[in-house]
């Protein structure tokens, strides 16, 4: 189960890490709700996966932070490089 710790999607007390996926090597996933489908990050549907082996080619790791500061609720990629400085 997720939980979040200081804003981070996190899983078992780690941040989880995010990949770009790519919906044709991703076998795990029913493909109801992604970018293909004209939907995509931050909206109704979803454009990542955490299977490292399903993300699109060149795809960098991130974090997914929740921003709870406006009005609506987003959801902000944190990319590793930039999380770690």
């Amino acid at each position: 189960m997720s939980q979040i710790i200081d804003g981070y999607i996190c899983k078992g007390g780690e941040r989880v890490a995010f990949y770009d996926c790519d919906p044709a090597k991703n076998e795990t996933c029913k493909k109801t709700s992604c970018g293909l489908l004209g939907r995509g990050f931050g909206g109704s549907g979803c454009t990542a996966t955490t299977d490292r082996a399903a993300s699109r080619e060149g795809a960098k790791p991130y974090y997914i932070k929740v921003d709870k500061s406006g009005p609506e609720v987003s959801f902000v990629r944190e990319y590793m490089e930039e999380a770690e400085k």
